[in-house]
């Protein structure tokens, strides 16, 4: 069968709008801006409400800790304050990243007494690599054997 030129016009045109669906579609997938990590992080304080250490979940009696002591982190833009128990405070810079979700603490200054609950947060904070989660619920990322969950949604009165 021979198509007319009309008929040909018609069906480039009807491919062409396919292909630029196509793209489009494809662009939309593909498009990934990364996280606003101000709007996760600046200005927010944080309960630091779990912990995993060397692949064991703190539990038990050492897990009640986090609620009876401060146990916070507080980001402000590029600096952040975090308080532990028995008037242990952390504090320093921070940076992350919202694409590879990279995330730094720079530990500037350490006061304070130490009990095992407090130490191995504190391990975990001084070598963090990544974060997952959003402004609600984060998850701090030494590596998979050893991170922090940090809560938004806790009353601090």
């Amino acid at each position: 069968r021979h198509e007319t030129l009309n008929e040909r016009l018609r069906n480039r045109d009807s491919l062409h709008l396919v292909v630029e669906s196509l793209e489009t579609v494809g662009s939309i997938v593909c498009e990934d801006e990364g996280d606003d990590v101000s709007e996760i992080f600046v200005d927010k304080k944080f309960k630091i409400t779990g912990c995993v250490y060397n692949g064991v979940n703190v539990n038990g009696e050492e897990a009640k800790k986090f609620y009876s002591n401060p146990y916070y982190i507080d980001f402000r833009s590029g600096t952040f304050v975090a308080e532990l128990a028995n008037g242990r405070k952390l504090s320093g810079g921070w940076t992350a990243d919202g694409d590879s979700r990279g995330m730094r603490f720079d530990i500037r200054q350490s006061e304070g007494e130490d009990d095992v609950l407090s130490r191995k947060v504190y391990e975990i904070m001084k070598n963090i690599r990544n974060y997952s989660g959003d402004a609600n619920v984060i998850k701090l990322y030494r590596d998979g054997n050893n991170f922090l969950i940090l809560n938004a949604n806790f009353d601090f009165n």
